[in-house]
């Protein structure tokens, strides 16, 4: 958990203050929790932030990306009914 947080995945931050703030596995220190609760929420702000700034997508891109959506979840469903079937 250690390692991914301090990788920068947001998500294992804030897991990491969680266990710290509960002492689950670990010592309990609220300090240290709360310096992960906020690396991890500035992280998120980040990503957020980048989202946001991206180009807005032409309406060929927008129905490229929706044919690769459908195409996976076609792919998805059809290999969970064959594993359900065999």
């Amino acid at each position: 958990m250690t390692a991914e947080a301090q990788k920068g995945n947001a998500f294992a931050m804030h897991d990491l203050g969680k266990m710290l703030l509960s002492g689950v596995g670990c010592d309990e220190n609220a300090e240290e929790a709360h310096e992960w609760f906020r690396k991890a929420l500035d992280g998120l702000k980040t990503a957020l932030t980048k989202e946001q700034n991206q180009p807005a997508q032409t309406p060929k891109e927008q129905a490229k990306n929706q044919t690769k959506d459908r195409l996976f979840t076609v792919s998805y469903r059809q290999n969970v009914f064959f594993r359900l079937w065999s």
